[in-house]
């Protein structure tokens, strides 16, 4: 008669107990010093300035998220470590029990190690909750969002670790290879993503990664559980369930697979080596060429870093895989690799899906936004306005060469068309010279549908203004208020009035001193604006009310102007503010020292932050004692400093 075997051993039992019961003591330990004593701590310090915490992770999120990452992770290697281990192995795998029972009773001793820390925690916050103060820090909701995010999150990390175990001989390798598990959808994501946009002109780069690929990984997802209410969703939730479901699944598939002699392996199966030889090659590839492509830009550099980054990643997985550093002589496989990624490369190159040039046609086009930042909920919807994007847009497919797949400088504009078949069309793209589109921007930048969709003051109603402030930007602090009814309806229509009649040159000019505008609603929200110098019915306004002075920055405030033309001197960047060094330019007549008031007010209206372009420095000293520094650029550059130098 055959005897029952029962799933459960009690010597199993005892013997993880005594090898990893430790884990699960160090995270209960950790849990209740970073919330629940962290909590007393606050609760019980009457010196403490009241800060509001968002949820129950932001309490020393920190080490909460060390506790998260780390323990689950130690927990599968400690666990299944007799899988790495040639003589524990022959052990546990002599035992009249089914490996499916052995996996099972490993598997259910780990899960209860991660939740019961987790769970203990929880009801001390409860206990805490109902003793004690602490409702400003903390709601019984609070509790069951952290029980949940923080089990849930646990359990995938853990079956991740418990997945890589089945396909590893090596405690370290499952490590290793667990986080890049865990990592890998985020970080491809971003390394193609990053990539794609060297090798093809318009791929738009920041619309994806702004899209949030730290959610795709429970470990940079778990980064953002403090500053959320609610930190997962019930999509996310059950996603993770699954995801720990079939890694759990695929783990019993994997163990009853594996060989005995695969223990001391890098990778117990070898079907799976070339997988994880030029994955490896793949990934560092991609590193490299976001290496090198980002930090220094250009066509050698960015095939450098492929070359580099590929061939490292190649002999760090054979070293890994034969245990050896001696792995020099097993470059065939490379070369193979380099092969065919040479001719994917090509392809690129040629854009033979004609991506690059592929431009919605207009009448398929709903509406298209247009901007340098890629979120925005405005679009151009009028006929004439979506013509000028989809011909701006060709002009610029006309003006991009090779260089503008690798050029990492330059103005960012973003395109997003709506087709009317409900696709999206998206494109990036890098101006060095916005200069050559001016004939497609400008009427863009100073139609009206425009300026309604970046500037709110325009369909702000002015009964729901309760406060107007202008406050100055420059190195002296001024302001002006206005309460009076009156005096906000005239503010608000002189400002209207200046958006409506300001030009692209005017919305594009980066000036250095504008003052700010700050509108306080009736609701408490605030709009911020800068008061540009081409404001001039505001500036009038001002100016009748005596109040101009107070608004902005004038040649009062400035007691000399100081132009230098630039020149390659070699301390020139560290000598704006060196009043000697300036002293002696000015001696050499290779500076132009300005006192004049009106002058002065040129420069002022006229200087700008730094840019490549620039031709002319200027220096403000002002009378206060303080020094401020700007650029002259082509445009902008006052008659008489061109006259002074040309006279040179």
């Amino acid at each position: 008669m055959p005897s029952k075997t029962s799933w459960f051993s009690k010597e199993i039992a005892f013997q993880n107990l005594r090898t990893v019961g430790w884990v699960g003591f160090v995270y209960l330990a950790g849990l209740l010093f970073a919330v629940p004593l962290k909590i007393i701590m606050l609760a019980t310090d009457d010196n403490q300035y009241f800060v509001r915490f968002e949820n129950l992770f932001s309490f020393n999120a920190d080490l909460q998220w060390f506790l998260t990452c780390v323990i689950p992770v130690l927990l599968s290697i400690f666990l299944f470590r007799y899988l790495q281990v040639k003589n524990a192995s022959d052990l546990i795998h002599s035992l009249p029990i089914k490996r499916t029972r052995i996996f099972n009773q490993y598997l259910i001793m780990g899960i209860l190690m991660l939740i019961i820390p987790v769970v203990l925690t929880g009801i001390t916050l409860l206990i805490l909750h109902s003793v004690m103060d602490v409702t400003d820090y903390y709601s019984l909701k609070d509790v069951l969002y952290w029980l949940l995010d923080t089990i849930i999150t646990d359990l995938l990390i853990f079956m991740s670790g418990v997945l890589v175990a089945m396909i590893t001989g090596l405690s370290a390798v499952q490590g290793g290879l667990t986080y890049v598990l865990l990592l890998f959808p985020a970080g491809i994501g971003v390394l193609i993503s990053y990539n794609l946009k060297f090798l093809l002109t318009g791929f738009p780069y920041d619309y994806f990664t702004d899209k949030s690929f730290d959610k795709i990984s429970p470990i940079s997802q778990a980064l953002n559980f403090p500053n959320m209410k609610s930190p997962m969703s019930v999509i996310e939730i059950i996603i993770y369930l699954i995801l720990a479901v079939v890694f759990y699944f695929g783990s019993i598939m994997i163990y009853k697979k594996r060989k005995l002699e695969a223990v001391s392996q890098a990778i117990a199966f070898s079907q799976l080596r070339p997988v994880f030889k030029y994955s490896m090659t793949f990934c560092f590839m991609l590193l490299g060429g976001f290496y090198f492509g980002g930090f220094q830009g250009g066509f050698f550099w960015i095939i450098f870093g492929y070359i580099i980054g590929s061939l490292i990643g190649y002999l760090i997985a054979e070293m890994i895989l034969h245990k050896t550093w001696r792995v020099l002589t097993r470059l065939k496989g490379y070369v193979i690799y380099a092969v065919i990624f040479a001719v994917v490369f090509g392809l690129f190159q040629f854009d033979i899906t004609g991506y690059e040039k592929r431009v919605p046609k207009v009448a398929n086009i709903e509406s298209v936004y247009l901007n340098n930042h890629p979120r925005g909920k405005k679009f151009f919807e009028e006929p004439q306005n979506i013509e000028l994007v989809r011909n701006l847009h060709e002009k610029i497919i006309g003006s991009q060469g090779t260089a503008g797949k690798t050029s990492k400088y330059g103005d960012p504009l973003f395109f997003v068309y709506k087709l009317k078949n409900g696709d999206k069309v998206m494109r990036e793209y890098r101006l060095q010279d916005k200069d050559r589109y001016i004939a497609y921007l400008k009427p863009l930048y100073e139609s009206n549908e425009y300026k309604q969709a970046h500037y709110k003051l325009l369909s702000v109603n002015v009964d729901m203004v309760d406060k107007i402030t202008i406050s100055t930007n420059g190195r002296v602090t001024r302001s002006v208020s206005f309460v009076d009814p009156k005096d906000i309806i005239a503010a608000i229509s002189n400002l209207k009035d200046d958006i409506e009649n300001e030009t692209y040159e005017d919305m594009t000019f980066e000036h250095g001193a504008d003052s700010n505008v700050e509108i306080l609603l009736k609701n408490d929200k605030r709009m911020h604006l800068d008061f540009k110098p081409s404001y001039s019915n505001l500036k009038k306004w001002l100016k009748a009310k005596g109040q101009l002075k107070n608004a902005v920055v004038n040649a009062n405030d400035i007691s000399s102007a100081i132009v230098i033309r630039k020149n390659n001197h070699s301390s020139y960047k560290t000598s704006l503010t060196n009043k000697a060094w300036i002293k002696k330019m000015l001696n050499k007549g290779q500076a132009l020292k300005v006192t004049n008031k009106d002058k002065i007010e040129m420069c002022l209206d006229n200087f700008s932050w730094g840019s490549v372009k620039s031709r002319y420095d200027v220096v403000f000293n002002y009378k206060n004692g303080n020094m401020d520094s700007g650029i002259f650029d082509g445009k902008h550059t006052p008659a008489f400093v061109e006259q002074y130098f040309n006279g040179k």
